[in-house]
């Protein structure tokens, strides 16, 4: 039977990083999130996120078309039930990669979803990452600082925990989390 996962984890702790590696050489299907965030450098479109306009989003909210959705950073993101249910009946594993509050009202819907909590080796090194994006004003680099605080205490809900000290083996303990949930 199809697994769906769950990986969250502060903004700045390597989650798409991570994912990435983590794609090269397993089946597992990642779905692409909807979100109203101005994309960023060398983005595209369909392929990093679907960006819509928060009128579009709010339509897709009223039509019932997300799995979860949650302002993160004064931007809404959102997963579409319609993407993991495909993957699922066609019996691929899924991994949706989203914050806390999604993966809470993942697993309150989808109570046989394994969440994986992605941590990184401190917090200092979390603002070093986020700094060295250079993709964050002085002001939105203190905003997901205090709110990698709010989600770290969410840890207590999440079924694994993987800190993010090095690419290659965060991405080996993931797959031995998947390999463990076959």
């Amino acid at each position: 039977m199809a697994k769906l996962y769950v990986l969250s984890g502060p903004s700045g702790v390597g989650k798409d990083t991570v994912l990435r590696e983590l794609l090269k050489d397993t089946d597992i299907k990642k779905t692409i999130s909807i979100t109203t965030r101005v994309p960023r450098e060398n983005e595209v479109d369909g392929e990093h996120y679907h960006f819509v306009t928060k009128n579009e989003f709010e339509e897709m909210v009223a039509g019932n078309e997300f799995l979860e959705f949650a302002e993160v950073h004064g931007n809404h993101y959102g997963t579409s039930v319609k993407q993991v249910e495909k993957a699922l009946d066609e019996g691929s594993d899924v991994i949706l990669a989203i914050d806390v509050q999604g993966g809470v009202n993942v697993k309150q819907l989808m109570p046989d979803a394994i969440l994986i909590f992605l941590l990184p080796p401190s917090m200092e090194e979390l603002e070093a990452r986020l700094v060295g994006r250079g993709t964050e004003s002085s002001e939105h680099l203190k905003l997901r600082l205090k709110n990698a605080g709010w989600e770290m205490g969410f840890l207590d809900k999440y079924d694994h925990h993987v800190t993010n000290d090095d690419v290659l083996s965060a991405c080996k303990k993931l797959k031995e989390i998947i390999n463990k949930n076959k």
